[in-house]
């Protein structure tokens, strides 16, 4: 990829075209271009996103949260302002309306690593099913441009907590609306170990050795407490299956290991609501896990998706009797258990990117989100330069 179209700075070729213009119509444009120069609105190119929607039983996707991977294989990163500053994003063009007067698309920066693979997030307003062509634009080379992430805007559909979990130290940020951040070294607890994520960024690493005490506390609040309906997803990569070893704990509501089996179980008074699915483990391999659960008190309304796919073969089940044992005073704990210090029940795995809504995501909802993840949901296109006039 160029810059050959512009092989001078803007600003210099501003200059120039104003004192060689000789009509007035052409210094209008040369004014207006100017003072969006001055403004730093020149986004000097432009790239098409297509989005494939069109796999089999998709449904329509509403202000669906996009991941767009990024690297010098489908694009040349040099084009970028440091950290991805001058990122934007619309939709399609509007006729007569120049990129700044557009409303921009909402995005995140999650990961930036100009030599590697960058993640950015962009919420995209209406992506239909079985579509293979809904486009979008991203905008960039624009070297004066400032910052303007919105990553509470892009997780505002009904997700409650947003983990991507690439920090070195605490705290551990949530990308959500809620700012429901995470932090170690509190109640017994130590810093997990910050490793490679699955395919971009960092993930957790909450294995027991050298200590069974790592885990990620998020302080109860009222965004968390009870929570039913749900959705929550999470990349996973499991070295050993241990019995009792716990992936999300909240009280009496666990995502857990039991009798070599995922289970999600939900405490009432009585019997606890449960359901475990029998082995869907790969050892040692990153795999994408979702639970979903509809808030009713039957085990019927708690599925499995792994990779995309639902993973129907159920080991058990129990049906409650009673009332539901609240949660909402206890803090939710990723990666380890909290019955009391010290903790010892960690997950014998890595954790990245964990997803938390209060809604039953569809189907189709979590493969594309799945598909997002191994790069199949996003083509790019070749860059174009941008019209002003």
């Amino acid at each position: 990829m160029s810059r050959s179209l512009f092989s001078i700075p803007l600003v210099a070729a501003v200059t120039i075209l104003a004192t060689t213009c000789t009509s007035e119509g052409a210094w209008d444009t040369i004014r207006r271009q100017q003072a969006l120069v001055s403004q730093n609105l020149i986004w000097r190119q432009r790239v098409p996103l297509t989005l494939d929607n069109s796999f089999p039983a998709s449904d329509e996707l509403v202000d669906f949260p996009v991941l767009i991977l990024l690297d010098d294989s489908n694009i040349d990163m040099d084009l970028f302002a440091p950290g991805g500053r001058d990122i934007r994003f619309h939709a399609e063009p509007i006729a007569g309306r120049m990129p700044h007067e557009m409303p921009a698309l909402p995005h995140e920066v999650e990961h930036w690593d100009p030599a590697g693979v960058s993640a950015v997030w962009v919420r995209v307003p209406r992506i239909p099913a079985g579509s293979p062509d809904t486009r979008i634009w991203l905008y960039l080379d624009n070297p004066t441009a400032t910052d303007r992430q919105r990553p509470t805007d892009v997780w505002s559909n009904g997700y409650v907590g947003v983990w991507h979990l690439n920090e070195a130290d605490p705290p551990y940020r949530d990308s959500g609306p809620n700012g429901l951040h995470g932090t170690s070294e509190v109640n017994g607890f130590t810093t997990p170990e910050r490793v490679a994520g699955p395919s971009y960024g960092y993930a957790q690493d909450f294995r027991a050795s050298p200590t069974p005490d790592r885990g990620i506390v998020i302080p109860a609040h009222p965004a968390v407490g009870d929570l039913g309906p749900l959705t929550l997803s999470f990349w996973l990569q499991l070295e050993a299956v241990v019995n009792g070893a716990r992936f999300f704990h909240k009280g009496p509501m666990e995502l857990w290991i039991s009798n070599s089996h995922p289970e999600f179980a939900v405490g009432h008074s009585g019997p606890k609501l449960f359901r475990s699915f029998t082995n869907p483990w790969s050892l040692g391999s990153w795999q994408h896990f979702a639970v979903r659960w509809d808030g009713e008190p039957d085990p019927a309304g708690v599925s499995l998706y792994r990779d995309g796919q639902l993973f129907d073969t159920v080991f058990n089940s129990g049906t409650p009797t009673d009332e539901r044992t609240s949660d909402a005073s206890k803090d939710l704990i990723i990666g380890n258990v909290s019955f009391g210090p010290p903790p010892e029940r960690p997950t014998p795995g890595i954790v990245s990117s964990v997803q938390l809504s209060s809604v039953v995501r569809s189907s189709g909802w979590i493969r594309a989100t799945h598909r997002g993840f191994n790069g199949s949901f996003v083509s790019i296109g070749a860059p174009e330069a941008v019209q002003y006039r």
